[in-house]
């Protein structure tokens, strides 16, 4: 295998040189001084046409493997030109039952994506049918495709509604793709699942920033029932929620009084229940959660018009747990040096 990969770079340098081009992509995008000026791509992508449509493609994987190893060798500005020629292909891969299809052809069009003017991807709705193919692939158990698919649409999002996201509280697609996330965490109780959502969580309030007050009800419910469960030694899960939860509060300010007791109940029972806690989580890990939270508690304070070291106060007089003392104290601490 060593022996044929170094064959095969030898015999494209020798190419590469033959034709007087510098590198590949001039090879392929073409270029002035070059043998082949309007370059190689688009006769190439004409040969393979035949070969990888949906009738065909399956039964040649060198024509999919080709094409493959074109498109990721192309890049802007010059793949815009043949975008026509890479979509098809593509989405014939996405909308196979295979995920390692699926997860191909998502890996694709995130290259196109990447390496398309915008301008381009909006023309004729070639994004709304990207991203029409990408949300019907978030129903699935493959965390591996979820990963992608999920990285792919916000990538498409941001160039279908950036004109939408300059206005404030604007709906956008981040919400109905939020509201699928949100169904997913309340019902999906599995580990690997509450690490990899409460993960993508953060993404999307990133992205939506004040626009995520709309979903203020469903989400802190959600956020405490995470907060409540181990999800063993590295806590995955529960440091990200705890990350979700700083932004929401960075983001969603002016509603938050309305939602402080909730959140400063759930934030007290976390802290009480790491303080006491006796599982194989380390020490290191405990400290962060810590950290987290007492982060959460500053800005939840800020947010409040201070009310919250008023309460913090009375409580650490009444708790005999030194750790969650120390922690309660430095909450109060930097917020008054603040």
């Amino acid at each position: 295998m060593k022996k044929c990969i170094n064959l095969h770079s030898c015999l494209i340098d020798h190419i590469i040189n033959l034709c007087d081009a510098n590198d590949l992509l001039e090879l392929l995008s073409g270029t002035e001084n070059t043998l082949f000026p309007d370059g190689l791509i688009a006769t190439v992508l004409k040969q393979l046409q035949p070969a990888l449509s949906k009738e065909c493609w399956k039964r040649n994987p060198m024509a999919l493997h080709c094409y493959r190893w074109c498109l990721f060798k192309m890049s802007h500005p010059h793949l815009g030109e043949f975008i026509d020629h890479v979509l098809p292909p593509a989405l014939l891969l996405i909308d196979d039952y295979l995920p390692k299809n699926k997860i191909s052809g998502i890996k694709c069009v995130q290259h196109i994506v990447n390496n398309v003017a915008p301008t381009q991807l909006l023309r004729y709705g070639r994004a709304d049918v990207l991203f029409s193919a990408l949300e019907s692939q978030l129903y699935t158990n493959d965390q591996k495709l979820l990963k992608n698919v999920h990285a792919c649409i916000l990538s498409i999002i941001e160039i279908l509604d950036r004109s939408k996201m300059e206005k404030t509280l604007s709906v956008t697609r981040y919400d109905s793709i939020l509201k699928t996330i949100l169904t997913n965490m309340e019902i999906d109780d599995k580990i690997k699942f509450r690490r990899f959502y409460s993960g993508i969580l953060i993404q999307y309030i990133e992205q939506m920033k004040l626009s995520i007050v709309r979903f203020l009800k469903r989400l802190l419910p959600i956020v405490a029932n995470y907060l409540e469960i181990y999800d063993g030694p590295e806590e995955t899960s529960r440091i990200n929620i705890l990350k979700a939860l700083n932004l929401t509060i960075k983001y969603a300010w002016p509603r938050i009084p309305h939602h402080s007791d909730d959140i400063l109940k759930c934030l007290l029972k976390f802290m009480d229940d790491i303080s006491t806690d006796d599982s194989l989580t380390s020490l290191t890990v405990k400290q962060m959660l810590m950290q987290e939270a007492q982060d959460v508690l500053i800005l939840l304070n800020y947010s409040t018009g201070e009310n919250i070291v008023k309460l913090l106060a009375g409580i650490q007089d009444v708790h005999d747990n030194e750790i969650f003392k120390n922690a309660i104290v430095n909450v109060c601490t930097s917020t008054n040096k603040e």
